[in-house]
């Protein structure tokens, strides 16, 4: 007598096929998501720096005088120089915000009040970045901080820190 089936093993055509096409679907509905996620977890990143600069100043604060405004400024940048990532560049550089910033720096320390933040000009280039407005207020050295989002807008006032 014949035998009908063979006991042959391995995978069906069909077989091979669904599982291709069910792999297919699962990548159409998850490769959409993935950009989503990088812009999160850049977010993410901005948001650990601004606290990291906001422990920072917090710190520094009560060794200067208003007075002492443009050193407290250099001094600032000098110590966020290398310690915080860019996460849109991947730079470590903090920089002094004079008006000739350039690339995507880490960190601006910027001598103006956040409103007078200008709208792109000339912080066009440093998404990313977090800003520190050091301005004189009512005989305290004030900062504000915030960061430029990946457009190189400034974040609305309502997530930047205040530290006086």
């Amino acid at each position: 007598m014949k035998k009908l089936f063979k006991n042959e093993k391995g995978f069906t055509l069909v077989e091979l096929m669904v599982v291709i096409a069910i792999i297919g679907l699962l990548a159409a509905v998850l490769v959409p998501k993935m950009g989503f996620m990088k812009d999160t977890a850049k977010e993410a990143g901005l948001d650990s720096n601004m606290r990291l600069v906001e422990a920072t100043v917090t710190s520094m604060l009560p060794k200067y005088k208003v007075s002492e405004i443009s050193s407290f400024r250099s001094d600032l940048a000098d110590k966020l120089d290398g310690n915080l990532t860019n996460p849109f560049s991947n730079s470590s550089v903090a920089d002094i915000g004079d008006g000739n910033t350039t690339g995507q720096p880490a960190v601006v320390v910027y001598n103006g009040p956040y409103v007078d933040w200008p709208n792109g000009d000339p912080f066009n280039d440093v998404a990313g970045a977090i800003i520190c407005a050091v301005t004189e207020s009512h005989g305290h050295i004030k900062v504000e901080i915030g960061y430029l989002d990946k457009d190189g807008n400034a974040l609305s006032s309502t997530k930047t820190r205040i530290v006086e």
